[in-house]
């Protein structure tokens, strides 16, 4: 059973829209465009409005060409031109990307208008986007079963560490907004060593009412072998606080069994006292 199958009873309506200062409705919708499957051939670029691809434009493409799906592809818009061609108003990545992969046709939504109409159209569509914050990508992948998503949510289990799906003002112990500086630091060095980092980093309170790993905790630890990992500002830690701890560190003082360093229980003891001494449940 596929997963739109699966769980029915948890998809939601439209939400009904309420505004404190309610907008007037467009009194001209224009005329609706149509949905085509056009040649790749036939596709132009107009660059007195679009961009050349460069940059994270181009590293887009890469990464849309190296996962190329059709359930990952939205339809271009495009603006109808003279001699049986058109413009790209956008997707121009996804396009590039599909005529790099060999596709020939692509679904197209087509609009009669004129370049200057077509340009206007481009603004308005890249620059009414709402921004997806990295928390809700992560969550995102996660229900999706993208692999490196679930590694890190062991290795944030393992921690006693959780995310959110939304940023908050105010964190919990054991929470972090911190995803794009966990992602870097799995990435360079590995799930071991984050979570024996996280765990120094949320472990080490002695029951204080010490916030959860914000970015500023790890940055260090993901710039190279020997970065530093920030510990809490307790005085017993000082001289960690002062030196940094490292990769090498962490697996040394583990090898020499310093107290403070895996010589915590096991993430589900560990995760049941802090919620019970903080009153907050910790999801898992």
């Amino acid at each position: 059973m596929t997963n739109n199958q699966s769980a029915p009873d948890v998809l939601l309506e439209l939400p009904s829209l309420q505004f404190a200062n309610a907008p007037a409705i467009s009194p001209d919708f224009g005329n609706a465009g149509v949905l085509e499957w056009i040649d790749v051939a036939l596709l132009r670029i107009d660059p007195l409005y679009q961009r050349d691809i460069r940059g994270d434009g181009l590293r887009n493409c890469k990464r849309i060409v190296e996962e190329f799906r059709w359930s990952r592809f939205s339809p271009l818009v495009v603006g109808r031109r003279p001699k049986g061609l058109f413009a790209v108003i956008d997707g121009q990545h996804h396009a590039a990307a599909a005529k790099y992969s060999g596709v020939p046709l692509l679904p197209c939504y087509v609009i009669d208008a004129d370049a200057e109409e077509e340009a206007i159209c481009f603004a308005t569509i890249n620059g009414n986007i709402t921004q997806i914050s990295g928390l809700q990508i992560y969550h995102a992948k996660l229900a999706g079963g993208d692999k490196a998503a679930r590694a890190l949510r062991r290795v944030l289990n393992d921690a006693c560490v959780t995310i959110p799906r939304y940023a908050t003002t105010i964190t919990k112990i054991g929470e972090t907004h911190a995803i794009g500086t966990l992602q870097s630091c799995m990435r360079i060095h590995g799930a071991e060593i984050l979570t024996e980092a996280l765990v120094l980093v949320t472990g080490t309170g002695g029951g204080q009412s010490w916030p959860a790993a914000r970015g500023r905790h790890l940055r260090t630890l993901r710039g190279s072998e020997a970065a530093p990992a920030v510990a809490p500002a307790r005085p017993e830690n000082a001289r960690r606080r002062e030196r940094g701890v490292g990769r090498e560190d962490l697996r040394g003082r583990s090898a020499q069994g310093e107290p403070g360093w895996r010589q915590h229980p096991p993430a589900s003891d560990r995760c049941g006292a802090a919620a019970d001494r903080k009153g907050t449940r910790l999801a898992a």
